[in-house]
């Protein structure tokens, strides 16, 4: 299989991204500060057109259990730890949880750079950076320098993601 160039991967992964109607995505979460770390494991599923569910199956603060579901124009939260629910969330699903999503927005703006390339797992995987600083909330909810993934032009599919925040360009 060719190596790609980055007009080549974005035209290839988007025409892939675009077809995909539904799917499942299970994340880990690592920040916070050294002397206050938070992790967790976020379960994530989006059905076309609409429909978005996030769950925390795992919290280093929260009581794991806690999720919330959109229909597109309304989000309704539940808390495990109060057990009540909240109605009127403001919460925006794909913007804060969909990670598939930011992958091809980054894609479609075709400002990132392929910093790798692998086949070890079939098809051709590309490891694809933005660079965001000196920081910005444009991809993700919050601010972050440098946004990392793996994608595999062939699927319209994005693993490993991985946002930064003043790391440097390590």
């Amino acid at each position: 299989e060719e190596n790609l160039t980055a007009a080549g991967l974005a035209d290839q992964y988007l025409l892939h991204a675009d077809a995909i109607r539904d799917y499942r995505s299970e994340y880990s979460v690592s920040s916070g500060t050294v002397e206050n770390p938070f992790s967790g494991r976020i379960r994530y599923a989006y059905k076309a057109p609409s429909f978005a569910r996030m769950e925390q199956t795992y919290s280093s603060s929260r009581v794991p259990g806690s999720f919330a579901t959109s229909d597109g124009t309304r989000t309704a939260w539940y808390d495990a730890e109060t057990r009540t629910y909240d109605l009127s969330s403001g919460m925006k699903l794909p913007r804060e949880y969909d990670y598939q999503a930011i992958v091809r927005r980054i894609v479609a703006d075709r400002t990132f750079t392929i910093t790798g390339r692998n086949t070890s797992h079939g098809p051709a995987r590309y490891q694809i950076e933005i660079v965001t600083e000196p920081y910005s909330d444009k991809y993700t909810p919050y601010i972050s320098s440098r946004i990392r993934a793996w994608v595999e032009p062939s699927t319209g599919r994005a693993w490993n993601v991985m946002t930064y925040y003043g790391c440097g360009s390590s």
